[in-house]
C-alpha cells in the first residue's frame, strides 16, 4: 500500500537493511613529509595546537549534534529508526551469519587436492634366506571430488625412486577411480540435504530480521503516540492550571469585598496546588516519553540527553473498515512467523528424508584403473605411464550395513516424528493468528466506539463548564461546583487522548499482526 505521506522509499534487500544508509566510508590518509627543518617545526607546533585542543575538549566534554530535523513527524521517526536502531543492525549480522553457513555445508563436495612425499626403508627376506633391505622416497598427488549424485573421482599420481637400483630406477603410477552410491548417500536428497537445510536457515534468518523490522516499526509508532500523548497531556495539565489561577484569583477579589465566604477561596486555593502537582507529574511523564523514543531514533551517546526537538501532530484518528478473513489472508502471506514455521517444516521434510536414507545399508560400485611407467627420472616415469597398454583394473561391488541398524532407525523415526510436530505447531500458529486477529479487530471496533463517546463527553463537559461559568458570574453558582465542572473536562480531555491513542496503537497492533506494516511503508526484502 502506497504511503502518501512519505515520499522516501525505504528499500531492504536481502540483509541490508535500513542500517546500512548510515554506514560510512573510510579513505587512505597520506602522510606528508616535511624534511626541512622549518617542516618538523610546523609539525610541532601544530602538535602543541592539537595538544592544547585535547585538554580543552578533556576538560569540558562537548555533545556532538545530532543530524536530525528540528521537527520529527512520523515518517521521520521511522527513517531515523531504521538508521540508527541497534538491533537492527544486530539482525542484519546474523543473516550474514546464516549465509556463511551455506558454504560450510557444501565444504564435502568441494575439489580436494592432496600432496604426499615420504622416505622409507623395509627390511625384506630373498629366497635364500638372505636378509636385505629396500631404501628411497615416494611422491604421491591426489585429485578427489565427491559429487551430490553420490559419486566420487579420485585422479592419482605416484612415483617412487628406489636407492642402489641399477637402471631405471623411478617407477610411476597414474590412476583414476570411481566410486557410485547405489542406496545409501545415493541421489540428490540425501547428499543435499545439508545444503538445502543451510539455505532454508538462511531464509529464516531472514523472517526473523523481517519481523525485528516489523517490531521496530511498531515499538516507534507506539513511542512516538506516546510522547505525542504525554505532550497533550502536560498541555491540558497547564490549561486546567491555569483555569484554577484564574478562579483562585477572582475568589480572592470577591473575598476581599466579602461577597464569598473564607471557604471558596480555601478551596480555590488547594484546587490549585492540586494541578500543580499534576503539572509537575505532566512534565516528568513527557521526559519518559521522550527518552523512550529517543531511544528508538538514535544510537549515539553524546548530546542524546541535550537532544531537543517537537513533534508533528498526528491526523485526527479515522475510522476504519477491516475483514477478518482478508486480513488473516495477509497475515498468511506477510507474517514473518508463519513462514518461519512453513520453512521449519520444509527442513524437517528435508532432514526426514536424509535419515530414512540412512537406514539402508551402503552399496557402493567402484571401478578403479592405473598405468604404469619406469624410467631413470620422475617426469620420464609418469611419460611412460600414459604408453601402457595392459593398465591394472578394478571393478566391484562393496556392501556395509550394520547387523541391527538401531540407532539410524532411531534418528528416521525422530525426524518423522519432528515433522508432525512441525505441521501440528503450522496448525496451531494458524488457529492462533485467527483469533488474535479476531481480537484485534474487536479491540478496535471497541476503542474507535470508546474514542466516540470521549469526543461526546468532552463536548458536554465544555458546554457544563461555560453554562456553570456564566451562573457562577452572576453568583447563583458555588466555587465547589465550578471546581467539580472544571475537573470533569479535565478527565474528560485526558480520556479522549487516551482512548485516541488507544485507537492509533490498535490499528498498528493489526498492522504488526498482519504483517503489512513493512509494505504500508514501503519497506522490501
Amino acid at each position: 500500500m502506497e504511503n502518501n505521506m512519505w515520499s522516501e522509499r525505504a528499500t531492504l534487500s536481502g540483509y541490508d537493511s535500513a542500517a546500512t544508509w548510515s554506514r560510512g566510508w573510510h579513505g587512505e590518509v597520506a602522510r606528508p613529509v616535511f624534511p626541512t627543518y622549518v617542516g618538523r617545526m610546523a609539525v610541532a607546533f601544530v602538535g602543541c595546537l592539537l595538544i592544547a585542543g585535547l585538554s580543552v575538549v578533556c576538560a569540558e566534554p562537548v555533545s556532538a549534534p545530532l543530524e536530525a530535523p528540528s521537527t520529527i513527524s512520523i515518517e521521520d521517526a521511522v527513517v531515523l529508526a531504521l538508521k540508527r536502531n541497534h538491533t537492527v543492525r544486530i539482525g542484519e549480522v546474523e543473516v550474514r551469519k546464516a549465509e556463511e553457513a551455506v558454504a560450510t555445508a557444501s565444504e564435502p563436495f568441494e575439489l580436494t587436492a592432496s600432496l604426499n612425499g615420504e622416505t622409507f626403508r623395509s627390511k625384506q627376506t630373498g629366497p635364500s634366506d638372505y636378509p636385505y633391505s629396500v631404501e628411497g622416497n615416494r611422491q604421491t598427488a591426489t585429485l578427489s571430488k565427491q559429487f551430490t549424485t553420490g559419486t566420487a573421482v579420485e585422479l592419482s599420481a605416484e612415483s617412487t625412486a628406489y636407492d642402489g637400483v641399477p637402471g631405471d630406477d623411478h617407477y610411476a603410477s597414474v590412476g583414476v577411480g570411481l566410486s557410485q552410491s547405489l542406496l545409501r548417500n545415493r541421489g540428490f536428497a540425501a547428499n543435499r540435504a545439508p545444503i538445502r537445510v543451510a539455505q532454508r536457515r538462511v531464509d529464516y534468518s531472514r523472517e526473523a530480521f523481517r519481523q525485528l523490522l516489523i517490531d521496530t516499526l511498531s515499538d516507534t509508532h507506539y513511542a512516538y503516540f506516546d510522547a505525542i500523548l504525554a505532550e497533550e497531556n502536560l498541555r491540558v495539565a497547564q490549561e486546567s492550571l491555569a483555569l484554577s489561577r484564574q478562579l483562585h484569583e477572582e475568589n480572592r477579589r470577591r473575598s476581599q469585598v466579602g461577597s464569598i465566604a473564607p471557604s471558596d477561596l480555601l478551596q480555590a486555593e488547594a484546587e490549585v496546588a492540586l494541578r500543580e502537582e499534576r503539572v509537575y507529574q505532566a512534565e516528568g511523564d513527557l521526559v519518559a516519553a521522550r527518552n523512550r523514543l529517543k531511544r528508538m531514533l538514535s544510537d549515539q551517546m553524546e548530546g542524546l540527553v541535550e537532544w531537543d526537538f517537537s513533534l508533528a501532530s498526528l491526523p485526527a484518528p479515522e475510522s476504519r473498515i477491516m475483514d477478518l478473513r482478508g486480513e488473516y489472508d495477509v497475515a498468511c502471506r506477510e507474517r514473518p512467523d508463519y513462514r518461519q514455521a512453513v520453512i521449519s517444516l520444509d527442513i524437517a521434510d528435508i532432514e526426514r528424508i536424509r535419515e530414512e536414507n540412512a537406514t539402508l545399508p551402503a552399496l557402493d560400485l567402484y571401478a578403479r584403473m592405473s598405468f604404469n611407467g619406469q624410467s631413470s627420472d620422475i617426469g620420464g616415469g609418469l611419460s611412460d605411464s600414459f604408453d601402457d597398454t595392459s593398465p591394472n583394473y578394478a571393478v566391484g561391488l562393496k556392501l556395509n550395513r550394520s547387523i541391527r541398524n538401531r540407532s539410524a532407525d532411531a534418528r528416521a523415526a525422530i525426524a518423522g516424528l519432528e515433522r508432525t510436530r512441525m505441521r501440528m505447531t503450522l496448525s496451531q500458529l494458524e488457529q492462533s493468528i485467527l483469533l488474535d486477529l479476531d481480537s484485534a479487530i474487536a479491540r478496535i471496533s471497541s476503542n474507535w466506539k470508546r474514542l466516540e463517546s470521549a469526543r461526546n463527553s468532552r463536548v458536554l463537559a465544555e458546554r457544563s463548564l461555560e453554562a456553570e461559568q456564566k451562573r457562577y458570574q452572576t453568583g447563583t453558582s458555588s466555587t465547589f461546583v465550578l471546581i467539580r465542572l472544571q475537573t470533569d473536562l479535565v478527565n474528560a480531555r485526558i480520556r479522549e487522548l487516551v482512548t485516541g491513542n488507544e485507537y492509533r496503537k490498535s490499528l498498528i497492533e493489526l498492522d504488526r499482526q498482519t504483517g503489512r506494516i513493512l509494505s504500508d511503508w514501503n519497506i522490501e526484502m
